[in-house]
């Protein structure tokens, strides 16, 4: 599953783990995910979050004021939770989207936004940071890249539904995702 993630993704998993041993936690959740990726600083996602104003040891103090200290069972490998796992594999799928071949910090965050649930994604809402504009960051600072297609913010946005409206037609996050990317594929408007 790992073969496509960019170093910088990578170090964002093994800081999230080690994010989970500080606390004396026996898993890595979405809030270290969350944690890892505003702590790399020199990531696209990481630019974004701190250009939006979320600071590293804010997020933290909210993460233990929630979480708290754990005094789980600190072995080498920290196991990913269900929920967490379920970020890679759409990051996967926002990178396969974008037409590129590897998985960095910006599909991660995109993944992570995109879920729109899990503890992580909790305590970003408490800094009321608005994900349209994070969205737009991100593409912006990869569309300098050749690589990625150009975006379309208005079709982006004619797409989106509810969580209400999503959670209301029964579908499985995982499968509504991968219809979205695939009809995204299909639409010029997605192309360079």
């Amino acid at each position: 599953m790992f073969e496509k993630f960019t170093e910088g993704a990578i170090k964002i998993l093994m800081a999230a783990q080690e994010e989970a041993r500080r606390m004396g936690h026996n898993h890595v959740g979405t809030e270290q995910l969350m944690l890892a990726i505003i702590g790399q600083r020199r990531g696209i996602a990481g630019i974004v979050l701190s250009t939006q104003g979320i600071k590293l040891k804010a997020f933290r103090r909210e993460v233990e004021k929630l979480v708290g200290r754990g005094r789980g069972f600190l072995g080498l490998e920290v196991p990913f939770t269900p929920r967490a796992k379920r970020v890679l594999e759409l990051a996967i799928l926002e990178a396969r989207a974008l037409d590129v071949n590897y998985v960095g910090s910006e599909h991660l965050l995109l993944a992570m936004i995109n879920s729109g649930d899990g503890l992580g994604m909790v305590i970003l809402d408490k800094f009321k940071i608005n994900y349209s504009e994070t969205r737009r960051l991100i593409f912006e600072l990869v569309g300098e890249m050749d690589e990625y297609p150009s975006w379309d913010q208005q079709a982006f946005e004619n797409e989106r539904i509810s969580v209400e409206e999503f959670m209301a037609e029964g579908e499985d996050g995982y499968e509504y995702t991968e219809n979205i990317w695939r009809n995204r594929r299909k639409s010029k408007k997605y192309r360079a």
